[in-house]
């Protein structure tokens, strides 16, 4: 997540995170190839390629509150079994696209 986002330890810790990533490739990445973790986040992927990640294509982690707009994302070169997008919070992050 970008640098810019508040830590738990901040004084505004509930600040939402706003996050737009588009056209990059994600690769070979020990873990899911991208990992959504803060507590409330609006995430917009767009057109991104995630090859080759450990586990999860896109993991979004339990507590995460928020949204995300994904469209044209590729995730490729998954191990067997893996999923491409985990979200461990679905009924407070909300995936649309």
């Amino acid at each position: 997540m970008p640098s810019g986002s508040p830590a738990a330890t901040s004084r505004y810790p509930d600040v939402k995170t706003n996050v737009t990533l588009s056209n990059n490739t994600l690769r070979g990445a020990f873990r899911a190839g991208l990992c959504i973790d803060r507590k409330s986040v609006d995430v917009t992927l767009t057109g991104n390629t995630i090859d080759g990640p450990a586990d999860q294509g896109i993991w979004i982690t339990s507590g995460v509150t928020g949204t995300g707009t994904f469209s044209g994302n590729t995730i490729q070169n998954l191990r067997s079994g893996r999923p491409a997008t985990q979200n461990d919070s679905a009924s407070t992050f909300t995936i649309t696209g």
